[in-house]
């Protein structure tokens, strides 16, 4: 795709792949930059399915809101995948940036949340519903927390009547369906109160860093969805000290029943009042990116990062800087996720409790292992950089290329 046109714009280079498909960032013309999503099919689109496809995603294209990605355009390809043309805003998605970063400081999760009920109030008053509503689905412009946007809104209905292939194994941990409300899984009728029910998850998720519930296969997460009781969000942010009744909203809007959660409008309401209350921390937490982190769920991220931690590696070579803590960790990541593989099959197959409980506790030394790694690159980072000015010459060209690669990633 890269160098191809699409509706007149240049696609210059890949931003990442979701549940539809691929995302492109393009250049028209006269400079303006958009989002091509390629969407993939499960077989050639004949012109009919085409034209009902853009009919209806243009239908959306009337949504206009400050928290919710425009649709501009939609077509089809000449080689017959179906597309479209969507505003576009730089900056990382919630699932990114708690990857980088951790739980979000209260005030600023709050701050999102109201952002988020507001645009969904506005959808819901127009007859649309997101139906696929998660943290991947959330960018945070430029990185801040006051302007937070929702992207595909009410594609996965149209998907699901196109019956265009959507990956449900949304990359986002273990294939399992983290933010569906329980009708999602059990009927048709699926109404504005599941995408509450999907806020309520994000909630959880902003303030603790994980889903309501641990990661497991999907039939499982379906069972938990459905039949489990949540920990109480206060009791998962112990140490961090919540406004009056937002422990308590929450606890409504993941209500199995969806008659019995909150509106979006009911939402804002509650979530300005309690934001009034708070100091304002926009813009503390967010001050630099964590570099090295690889998330898995964007492309260009995770080949930028591998790129910059080769690059690390060479430097510190030259510099002669030891890298033990990097190669021992590398070494327990490597036979970890061996024996992850070898599970996940299994864990495919059947639902067993105890192969679950053995997947979920590999699933999180990965995750601290992951975590443990990206540390070690950024304090060999510091180290290397308190070497930059006595560098010797066989230094300087990497210094160069190093600074250009994190100059591309806190751009993304």
């Amino acid at each position: 795709m890269i160098g191809e046109v699409v509706d007149g714009h240049e696609i210059l280079r890949p931003l990442g792949a979701g549940g539809m498909g691929e995302v492109y960032l393009a250049r028209g013309a006269q400079g303006a930059l958009r989002a091509f999503k390629i969407v993939r099919t499960d077989r050639q689109t004949s012109p009919q399915a085409a034209a009902r496809f853009r009919r209806e995603v243009m239908a959306l294209s009337k949504l206009q809101h400050p928290g919710i990605i425009r649709i501009l355009d939609a077509g089809r390809l000449e080689n017959g995948a179906l597309y479209l043309g969507m505003e576009y805003v730089a900056g990382p998605d919630l699932q990114a940036a708690v990857g980088w970063d951790g739980p979000f400081q209260v005030g600023d999760a709050v701050r999102i949340l109201v952002q988020l009920a507001a645009a969904l109030a506005y959808a819901h008053g127009a007859g649309v519903i997101h139906r696929d509503l998660k943290p991947a689905n959330v960018i945070l412009e430029e990185g801040d927390a006051s302007r937070a946007k929702i992207i595909d809104f009410g594609l996965a209905k149209i998907a699901e009547n196109e019956g265009l292939t959507r990956l449900t194994e949304d990359k986002q941990a273990l294939g399992s369906p983290l933010y569906w409300a329980p009708e999602q899984s059990t009927n048709n009728d699926v109404g504005p109160p599941a995408d509450i029910y999907s806020l309520g998850g994000i909630a959880y998720f902003l303030m603790t860093g994980e889903p309501m519930f641990r990661p497991r296969p999907a039939v499982a997460m379906v069972y938990a969805h459905t039949h489990e009781q949540p920990q109480p969000l206060a009791e998962r942010c112990r140490g961090v000290e919540l406004p009056a009744g937002l422990d308590e909203l929450v606890a409504r809007c993941v209500a199995k029943i969806p008659s019995q959660r909150p509106t979006a409008g009911d939402l804002v309401v509650a979530l300005d009042r309690m934001l009034a209350t708070m100091p304002a921390t926009v813009g503390q937490r967010r001050a630099a990116q964590r570099l090295f982190t690889s998330t898995s769920l964007n492309n260009m991220q995770d080949a930028l990062t591998n790129q910059m931690r080769q690059v690390l590696l060479d430097l510190a070579s030259v510099l002669q800087r030891p890298t033990d803590d990097i190669d021992r960790i590398q070494q327990e990541l490597s036979e970890l996720e061996l024996d992850f593989a070898v599970l996940e099959s299994d864990v495919q197959m059947a639902v067993d409790p105890e192969v679950e409980e053995k997947h979920g506790a590999i699933t999180q030394q990965l995750t601290q292992l992951q975590a443990a790694l990206a540390d070690a690159y950024r304090e060999l980072f510091d180290a290397v950089n308190a070497d930059r000015n006595r560098a010797v010459p066989d230094a300087h060209a990497l210094f160069s290329e190093l600074d250009s690669l994190v100059e591309q990633y806190r751009t993304l």
